[in-house]
């Protein structure tokens, strides 16, 4: 329940109740606080088919916070793949994925909150901010104030329209056409194409992709799913509110329902896909029943919290959906949000400092990330060939297991990054450092690094002797390694929670080159916070929130349960890779053997070019 004037407890009001409400709302329920939300819509959410590329964060609420099993939260797919004109795939890669859908979120989400603090058509009408309250004035709740006000309210929220009046949705250019086919009713032949494959095509300036997701009510059993597909296709804004007006004459702003889509749109979209798709998307066009349709928005806010008022989801940032991002930005807000509540015991006030700065750089990182990725697929003038090729670079993920003191580890770096240049690759791919201490009982101090050598291979000559192999290969690839200057084995954990913080800041790979170069040309002890938040600087990363996130417990768990990932994965050394989430190889190989690799991994039949396919 809402605070009634002059109640002592803690409270949170949460204004909206779809998926960032939801999550903020169980997440802050758990830190502590009394939690209501507070929704404008008289019913329960429509689902529509809307699906999501499952994310770790939004992962982890259902299977922590909402007791699904791993199994039950979505449809793994295996293989990604790209098909030409002629229906025939011009690139096929193993790439397993986990696809979930709104509904099932949603259910999942609303079935872990209290039904008892969830007010359906309550909608906010007015709110007032002070230094350590909010005055609330809602629709069915009436005159309420709260310790902290979520703003969760999504494109159209007015908390932030109050706040920001200048911020507003603005039109990207294009418009995504979706629709859902049940697996029951589908034919054969199109599950053959599309049953375990994310699948695309590229076209000029548009494309279309279509993958699994759980059936109606959250059914991930073979027969019970449905196919989903998204069509991106550019309208130009001054046709776009002819799009926007559905059947029953009403202009949308947001979205145009199923069953809405006027049928002269429908026939003009029908000309359209039979001119441009393959066999295959055609006939999951023509079997879809009632298709619907989105404008494609931009919209980010310069701060995220003002007083006792967080913004989190779609109300603070509107990433494009080719980030696969927005949901699981807004598990992230939700689950930040919560941690930081917990850390500083219910501050509400020194929570909210600590959580804002990581979530801004979340939400503008997917937004310069959406907006890059859209606008090279509906804007380039770049040929399908190049088009493709970008976009499966940016598709290859690689995980680099390491230590921060393995010269390998370092060497095998260097290595890839020669191994990617052999490919002319404009677009880098995805790489993301993994944690792995080589010495997991080292004191906290460190030790001797004479002593400590000496002892592990039986004497300081033999450690010289690898030392100077080390070297020699180091100055091969214009890597300095100065081991004169190296008078500590540090203990590594807090500098791989430094690199697991940094994955969210968008510099991992940066701070990553930043720490070997610490260690092992100037010779820094990494087992110290503030030589760690000094790194963190030079890779260009605030040092003075470095310094904070070392003070506190912040990754902990999560570089643990990484680490025990990584030995489930067999792993007993680094450097260790796992290319597309398969494992590939350990030691810091030459180039040569990452691009044979790459090349294997996206696909043999990519390496030859026609007017429909690309090399790589």
């Amino acid at each position: 329940m809402t605070r009634p004037r002059g109640s002592q407890s803690a409270t949170a009001i949460i204004v909206g109740g779809s998926l960032a409400g939801l999550a903020a709302g169980i997440e802050l329920r758990a830190a502590g606080l009394q939690v209501s939300i507070h929704e404008r819509s008289e019913r329960v959410l429509d689902d529509r088919g809307a699906g999501i590329v499952m994310q770790p964060d939004t992962q982890q609420i259902l299977i922590e916070r909402c007791g699904l099993r791993e199994e039950k939260t979505g449809v793994w797919l295996g293989y990604r793949q790209y098909l030409g004109k002629d229906g025939k795939p011009v690139v096929y890669q193993p790439m397993p994925q986990l696809m979930t859908s709104w509904g099932l979120l949603y259910r999942a989400l609303r079935t872990a909150f209290p039904e008892e603090a969830y007010f359906e058509g309550d909608m906010l009408i007015s709110f007032e901010s002070a230094k350590s309250k909010v005055d609330v004035s809602l629709a069915k709740s009436g005159e309420v104030d709260c310790d902290l006000l979520v703003a969760a309210d999504g494109s159209r929220s007015l908390i932030r329209s109050v706040l920001f009046p200048d911020v507003k949705p603005r039109y990207a250019g294009y418009v995504a056409w979706r629709g859902v086919v049940a697996e029951n009713e589908a034919s054969a032949e199109l599950l053959k194409t599309f049953a375990n494959h994310f699948t695309f095509q590229q076209m000029h300036r548009s494309h279309i992709l279509c993958y699994l997701i759980p059936g109606a009510n959250g059914e991930t059993e073979p027969g019970a799913r449905r196919l989903n597909w998204v069509w991106y296709w550019n309208i130009p804004e001054r046709a776009l509110p002819a799009v926007m007006t559905g059947r029953d004459g009403k202009i949308r702003d947001f979205s145009v329902p199923p069953g809405q889509i006027r049928h002269e749109l429908i026939e003009e979209q029908n000309r359209i896909a039979e001119e441009l798709f393959c066999s295959p998307f055609l006939a999951l066009w023509r079997a879809t029943k009632d298709p619907f349709a989105q404008p494609i928005l931009d919209l980010a806010v310069p701060r995220m919290r003002q007083d006792r008022i967080a913004i989190v989801g779609d109300a603070a940032f509107i990433p494009r959906p080719h980030t696969a991002g927005s949901t699981s930005k807004a598990a992230a807000n939700a689950r930040e949000l919560g941690r930081a509540l917990v850390h500083h015991q219910l501050n509400i006030d020194q929570a909210l400092q600590e959580w804002e700065p990581p979530q801004l750089d979340l939400g503008r990182r997917l937004e310069i990330q959406g907006r890059t990725l859209g606008d090279r697929s509906q804007f380039s003038h770049r040929s399908l060939k190049t088009t493709i090729k970008k976009t499966l670079m940016t598709s290859l993920n690689i995980e680099i297991y390491s230590d921060l003191i393995c010269p390998w580890c370092y060497i095998g770096r260097r290595r890839l990054e020669a191994g990617i240049k052999l490919l002319d690759a404009s677009e880098p791919p995805n790489i993301l450092w993994r944690p792995f201490e080589l010495n997991p009982e080292m004191p906290k101090a460190g030790l001797d690094r004479k002593a400590y050598r000496s002892a592990k291979f039986g004497s300081w000559e033999r450690s010289r002797l690898m030392d100077r192999e080390v070297e020699a290969t180091g100055k091969t690839l214009g890597l300095e390694f100065n081991y004169d200057r190296v008078l500590v084995t540090p203990n590594t954990f807090a500098g791989h929670r430094l690199l697991w913080w940094a994955r969210d800041q968008g510099s991992q790979d940066l701070l990553a080159d930043a720490l070997f170069r610490a260690y092992f040309t100037k010779g820094l002890d990494l087992g110290k916070h503030e030589v760690l938040a000094e790194v963190a600087a030079d890779a260009g990363l605030s040092e003075k929130d470095a310094k904070r996130f070392l003070k506190s417990d912040r990754g902990r768990d999560e570089v643990l349960e990484e680490e025990r990932a990584g030995r489930r994965r067999g792993l007993s050394g680094v450097p260790f890779f796992v290319i597309n989430g398969t494992p590939a190889f350990s030691g810091a190989q030459r180039p040569e053997t990452f691009v044979e690799t790459f090349r294997q991994v996206l696909g043999a039949e990519a390496r030859r070019c026609g007017s429909d396919s690309c090399s790589v």
